[in-house]
């Protein structure tokens, strides 16, 4: 005998993975178009959250309860966490809409991040330099810029050259900057 409690959220699972099926078929559309005009097609993690949240609905108020395997607790468990992860993505979704395109100077345009290397105590004496020597450490900034929404903050630090590209996406990460892939970076980006 199935749950009566877990027959009732049945209703909302079935509302819910259409909506999610809905915006799931919309994507995969947009990215077949994607890839026939030449470039190369990806899911984004907000894609791969969806799955899961479907997968919560499908396995675990649905099917699991049915074949008796699990009772209504883990059922009303995987409803909630599966109605978290659809709107989450509902709500990424609206907040990608809202990123609206501005005008900027020139000057303004590009996001800035400047290096810069430690060059003390490598020549002897007090504000003595040797000239192109540097020390494989200093800090990273990203430059204030207005017209981005980009307010200073503390540069961050790193303590060999190997370390920059993790230091390099902390930065970006820290300031809410958003990369898009580039057509170079197919050859090693997954489709």
């Amino acid at each position: 005998m199935i749950d009566p409690d877990v027959k009732d959220l049945w209703t909302p699972t079935g509302l819910i993975l259409g909506f999610q099926v809905v915006l799931f078929e919309w994507r995969l559309e947009r990215e077949s178009e994607v890839g026939d005009k030449g470039s190369v097609p990806w899911l984004v993690p907000s894609d791969y959250v969806s799955v899961l949240g479907m997968l919560c609905f499908v396995l675990g108020v649905v099917l699991l309860p049915v074949s008796g395997l699990v009772r209504g607790g883990v059922a009303r468990w995987a409803f909630g966490l599966g109605t978290l992860l659809f709107l989450g993505q509902v709500l990424r979704e609206e907040r990608m809409k809202k990123a609206k395109a501005r005008n900027a100077k020139i000057g303004q345009r590009m996001i800035e991040m400047k290096l810069y290397f430690w060059t003390n105590k490598i020549a002897k004496g007090e504000g003595r330099i040797i000239p192109k020597h540097a020390w494989g450490s200093g800090m990273l900034r990203i430059e204030p810029n207005d017209a981005h929404g980009i307010r200073g903050r503390k540069p961050l630090a790193f303590h060999s050259p190997l370390e920059l590209p993790f230091v390099i996406e902390r930065a970006l990460i820290e300031h809410g900057i958003v990369l898009h892939p580039t057509r170079r970076m197919q050859k090693y980006t997954v489709t």
